[in-house]
């Protein structure tokens, strides 16, 4: 695929230019000024580099779980090697909002996937219910079970409520 038409479809599907520029090698500046053609406006706010920064409550935390089954299914363990392309995380994106209404942006869902490649979380399997989920240890949501965390915080409200 032709690396101008793949940084248009990145662009097209939210991801900022900084992280369109590492994944296609274009100029900034030209990725800046396609970004703002597409969207109608320049980018804005802090480019985060690792998904732990975005997925900060139960709920995406278990939709990125959900993101990661999705991905890891359509690609095996192709996800886990420095040869995983962006329109394989296309193709997963995709996969994962035509089930749904996606919560995670496509920009979040692109960090998931080159987290995992690289290694910067894990994937551990939760010794009570037995799902695999997103690890990371020092971080205040996932480093739990989401499945655990949210059947624990739904029966909590339900008992504090009534």
């Amino acid at each position: 695929m032709c690396q101008n038409s793949l940084a248009h479809k990145l662009i097209k599907l939210g991801l900022r230019p900084s992280l369109v520029s590492a994944e296609t090698g274009g100029q900034i500046r030209k990725l800046r000024a396609l970004y703002s053609s597409v969207h109608g406006r320049a980018p804005r706010g802090i480019v985060r580099v690792h998904c732990d920064k975005k997925i900060l409550s139960i709920p995406l935390h278990l939709e990125a779980c959900i993101f990661y089954y999705i991905h890891r299914d359509l690609l095996g363990e192709k996800i886990f090697l420095p040869t995983l392309k962006a329109d394989d995380i296309v193709c997963s994106y995709h996969a994962y909002s035509f089930i749904s209404e996606p919560l995670l942006s496509f920009e979040t869902a692109y960090l998931i996937a080159k987290d995992i490649q690289s290694g910067w979380i894990d994937i551990n399997k939760c010794n009570r219910c037995s799902h695999c989920f997103l690890f990371k240890h020092d971080h205040p949501v996932m480093y739990r079970c989401p499945v655990c965390n949210f059947r624990k915080t739904k029966i909590r409200r339900a008992y504090f409520v009534s």
